[in-house]
């Protein structure tokens, strides 16, 4: 914990990095492919760290960055999604919802056991609650970037965490310089020198009684 300094720059950047991209629609699709954004995040936060740190940096101040990152990241993924379901509204998933119904009972080769219509209704106007989307997105992306997200971080310590440069002895608060190196001992300190006037008497020629 030696570079706690620089943590929360490395959590916010790393974060917004993951958040925007994996919620922007059409770009948050490049998380199929392994979850390309959230790795790449962690990887940024834990690249900043190793720039930044004065003092080289673990495994375990990598893994924690990323950790926090993929946090944010699924956070902010989860208030774009809010604000597209605010924008967009659920009318297409429920229109696909319908679809995929009607197909599915023109297809059923035997009837449905009776009150299955009902459940079937129940559950379509669950999956379309805009509430239970977000709550369920943002639970599957803790649990997702929270493991890819350290993973990138870590790498990236792997990689420049021993490269950082080390911090003067004065540059910074709670780095102890040693004192002076007493003389050896034995030796004596020089005598003071001797005034050339004698007592009592000053430059300008009088005595004063003492």
């Amino acid at each position: 914990m030696l570079n706690k300094e620089h943590y929360a720059k490395c959590f916010l950047i790393g974060g917004l990095f993951i958040g925007i991209l994996s919620g922007t629609p059409g770009l948050g699709a490049a998380n199929c492919c392994c979850c390309m954004w959230v790795i790449l995040g962690g990887l940024l936060s834990g690249y900043l760290l190793c720039r930044w740190a004065h003092f080289p940096v673990s495994e375990g101040e990598g893994a924690l960055v990323g950790l926090v990152s993929g946090a944010i990241g699924a956070m902010v993924d989860s208030v774009l999604t809010s604000l597209r379901f605010l924008v967009m509204g659920t009318e297409d998933l429920r229109e696909g919802l319908e679809r995929a119904m009607e197909e599915l009972h023109h297809r059923r080769e035997f009837p449905l056991p009776p009150g299955a219509e009902q459940i079937l209704q129940r559950l379509q106007d669950i999956f379309t609650n805009p509430i239970l989307i977000v709550g369920l997105q943002l639970a599957v992306s803790l649990m997702i970037f929270c493991i890819m997200a350290p993973a990138g971080a870590f790498l990236a310590v792997t990689i420049w965490g021993k490269r950082s440069r080390p911090m003067p002895p004065s540059a910074g608060p709670g780095v102890l310089i040693p004192p002076p190196m007493a003389p050896p001992t034995g030796t004596v300190a020089p005598a003071a020198p001797l005034s050339p006037l004698p007592p009592g008497k000053d430059d300008s020629g009088f005595f004063f009684p003492r």
